[in-house]
């Protein structure tokens, strides 16, 4: 089982430690909702509002709460986030926007039996990743994964689900060996009264969908 030191320390000029202290929260927090919700193909979909935004502030502050978030960081700079929490409520939501990201990640789940596809409904979600421009396309979010597997194991969970929108999200679960256990496509979304949520004319195929992947045993990966 991985230690505490083989999850958190250095990786090429940076340092990798998990959230822990209230300072740390207040940085990851404020790193990862101004960015995300600029870069995350959903959130752009619902406006990137400053209301949507006030309620992914809200979701992530629970999430970090339970301390299974990395955050890479390089001379006092945020570097990297990855997001993670245990198979908990995060339902917090006052807008329009927010109640509707939050129904786009309630109906992916709910198209996948995690009872019957993992054995188990006490597993970890991995929320979302965000590498800062300049510390993109050198291994950092592909190893803020690795690690943070190591650190699900140490918590004693042995699965984990991620829900994918980015299509660079995508192609790196594939390569450290997660399945593909369920997808929903945004034209399927549909309102109280039944009638779809979004246009045609607003969805872009590539992009708007979400794909839930899961990893069915989480072993310790080489870090």
């Amino acid at each position: 089982m991985a230690s505490t030191q083989e999850i958190e320390g250095p990786w090429n000029s940076a340092t990798i430690k998990v959230v822990k202290e209230p300072d740390d929260k207040i940085r990851v927090l404020e790193f990862f909702c101004s960015n995300f919700i600029q870069e995350e193909p959903t959130l752009k979909l619902l406006g990137s509002t400053e209301e949507l935004r006030h309620d992914l502030e809200l979701m992530v502050r629970k999430m970090l709460d339970e301390e299974l978030t990395l955050v890479a960081e390089e001379d006092g700079e945020v570097a990297a986030v990855w997001i993670s929490y245990n198979n908990t409520d995060i339902g917090v939501a006052n807008s329009a926007e927010g109640k509707l990201y939050l129904q786009i990640l309630d109906d992916a789940e709910k198209a996948v039996d995690f009872g019957q596809v993992f054995g188990t409904s006490d597993y970890c979600t991995m929320f979302g990743v965000l590498v800062a421009p300049k510390f993109r396309r050198q291994g950092l979010a592909t190893e803020l994964a690795k690690r943070s597997l190591a650190l699900f194991l140490q918590n004693g969970k042995t699965h984990t689900v991620i829900k994918c929108t980015s299509p660079f999200t995508r192609s790196m679960m594939v390569r450290l060996g997660f399945e593909e256990i369920g997808k929903l496509g945004y034209d399927q979304i549909v309102n109280e009264a039944g009638e779809k949520v979004f246009s045609e004319n607003e969805l872009d195929p590539r992009l708007h969908y979400v794909t839930v992947y899961g990893k069915m045993e989480v072993v310790p990966l080489k870090l």
